[in-house]
């Protein structure tokens, strides 16, 4: 099951840079909330209403 593990390796990755890249840029906002859903889906709300959902 090599290709399982570097499959849910790459997800994760993908998904640090992904929260990373999205905080950074929302450096200048006064706060960002992350709700964890289960099962790896995520939702980025911005202080501007701006919402991100993620669903790898």
């Amino acid at each position: 099951m090599p290709f399982k593990r570097y499959s849910r390796l790459t997800m994760s990755t993908i998904l640090l840079l992904f929260t990373a890249a999205f905080l950074a840029t929302a450096s200048h906002a006064a706060e960002v909330t992350m709700e964890f859903f289960g099962n790896r889906h995520f939702r980025f709300v911005s202080t501007t209403g701006k919402v991100i959902l993620i669903n790898p």
